[in-house]
């Protein structure tokens, strides 16, 4: 419970909008320097943490289980599209067995990996929001796409449609993005499925800096992203799309994006 705590301590000095500290003895020494009230902090915290991943797992509806999403209005009908194909099955809260806060742009986020009672594992990404109300982000736990990847390879849109994807740098340039001085190649990927992307970022534009960024957080392994792709009118290249923007570096969108979900949807399983 210890090793808790005090990730629990860390959570509530990130989500004050103070520098994340690096090991646990640095954490230990801020804990104990800080007294008890931090410590009783971080109990309520932990506490309203455990309540809250016990009521979302155990939800047994989509009714219930969207009062404790991000974006509620935006995510419900995919939710509703998500649970026609795939079963809506509550189950018991155990034990949260890693606990991590990361700081994505201003959000604070808490990214969770918790056991059932089955002893399954269960990823879940936590936002705190306002008067310390902790909210869900279903898309990201799901992985929700737009439609497969497979789907979109064969129907190659010109409109851009977002995609959480795993992404990494690459060297393959050809047909329209044939140019290595006018484009920066990345290999994507998505969760769940074999298809794979090629995408191509302009370079020298703040685009290619934010990605650029964000690759270097993974050590030249994939990082996941959330990217807004488009095939360019006439394309040649089966899997060779435009990279129109990174909406987030991480699979949550920060803000409630402005856009009109497209219909139907196949979220990726």
């Amino acid at each position: 419970m210890v090793g808790l705590l005090l990730g629990g301590w860390a959570v509530v000095k990130l989500w004050k909008g103070e520098e994340h500290l690096e090991t646990e003895e640095e954490r230990m020494l801020a804990v104990l320097g800080e007294g008890r009230a931090e410590d009783e902090a971080a109990r309520r915290l932990l506490q309203n943490v455990e309540e809250t991943v016990r009521a979302y797992l155990g939800a047994e509806s989509i009714e219930q289980k969207v009062r404790l999403v991000r974006h509620p209005g935006r995510v419900r009908p995919l939710m509703e599209r998500y649970y026609r194909e795939h079963e809506l099955r509550p189950v018991r809260f155990d034990v949260i067995g890693k606990m991590q806060p990361v700081a994505v742009g201003s959000f604070p986020f808490l990214f969770l990996q918790v056991r059932d009672e089955e002893g399954k594992k269960h990823n879940l990404v936590l936002e705190q929001q306002a008067g310390g109300v902790l909210r869900f982000d279903w898309e990201s736990e799901v992985c929700y796409q737009p439609m497969s990847l497979a789907e979109f390879i064969e129907e190659q849109p010109e409109e851009g449609l977002d995609f959480r994807v795993y992404m990494k740098a690459d060297a393959h340039y050809a047909h329209e993005f044939s140019d290595k001085e006018a484009y920066r190649s990345l290999y994507l990927t998505v969760r769940g499925e074999e298809a794979y992307l090629f995408g191509y970022v302009p370079r020298g534009t703040d685009l290619e800096e934010r990605i650029d960024k964000a690759l270097r957080t993974g050590r030249g392994g994939p990082v996941p992203a959330l990217l807004r792709l488009r095939f360019e009118p006439g394309s040649r290249g089966q899997r060779l799309v435009r990279v129109e923007e990174m909406r987030s570096p991480r699979w949550a969108y920060l803000e409630d994006p402005d856009w009109a979900v497209p219909g139907g949807g196949n979220p990726a399983p």
